[in-house]
């Protein structure tokens, strides 16, 4: 008898990519904004405070 190897990989963290927006749109673009790429990334740090209420998504955005 051999043990059958399956490819079921580790759970993705937290990304932008991967956020579910709903109500905090306004945030996700924000924060894209924030840490885009090329010309339309922001150079300098931003304050941003998050806040809401519980399961909105707070510790995704500030992991990802």
């Amino acid at each position: 008898m051999q043990q059958l190897v399956l490819d079921m990989g580790l759970p993705t963290g937290p990304t932008l990519a991967n956020f579910c927006a709903g109500p905090n749109a306004a945030a996700l673009a924000h924060l894209k904004l924030w840490l885009g790429e090329g010309s339309h990334a922001l150079r300098s740090p931003v304050p941003t405070y998050l806040w809401g209420g519980s399961g909105c998504g707070k510790t995704h955005l500030l992991k990802a």
